[in-house]
């Protein structure tokens, strides 16, 4: 049976490798890794692999996926070497290696969720502080929702409106 799944992985492969193409012609690839149990015949238990997902852009609406075996760079360095666009990915120190390589133009899309676990982690020992950067960050949920209702002339508009300093904003 297996070797049967192996025949058609690699019946399959150029159409893997199109979809690739398709998803990577995106300006924005969004992508966080998810751990998965993998069978190993060399030891007693299972590992940990990692599946990426690739999420292409509203223009390229499709998802491909990319197996590696450990969370190392190397797996999303080789799958993004002539990616060209944006990288939304969390701060994983792996990934913010890949938004500073020389030549990229992948920016710095992250994810700021991840952010926000940190400061409501520690939001019990420093309140006053924490309490603050949270409802900043609440703030910024709150346009985002608001945001997503607009077309994309107004939100076009809300974005150039937006790079003046944060004190000039109203509410959404």
């Amino acid at each position: 049976m297996c070797g049967w799944m192996g025949q058609c992985a690699g019946l399959l492969d150029p159409l893997y490798l199109c979809l690739k193409d398709f998803v990577l012609s995106s300006k924005v690839v969004g992508t966080d890794d998810t751990p998965v149990k993998v069978l190993d015949r060399n030891l007693p238990h299972t590992r940990k692999g990692r599946i990426w997902p690739y999420v292409g852009d509203r223009d390229h609406p499709a998802v491909i996926y990319d197996y590696t075996p450990t969370r190392e760079r190397a797996g999303p360095a080789e799958f993004l070497k002539d990616f060209k666009g944006h990288l939304q990915a969390d701060a994983y120190v792996v990934l913010r290696q890949l938004f500073l390589r020389p030549g990229a133009r992948t920016g710095g899309g992250r994810l700021l969720a991840h952010a926000r676990r940190h400061f409501h982690n520690a939001l019990e020992n420093d309140q006053a502080r924490m309490g603050g950067v949270l409802a900043m960050i609440a703030h910024l949920y709150g346009w985002r929702r608001w945001l997503g209702k607009k077309d994309c002339a107004e939100k076009s508009c809300v974005w150039r409106v937006s790079r003046r300093p944060a004190h000039a904003h109203s509410d959404p």
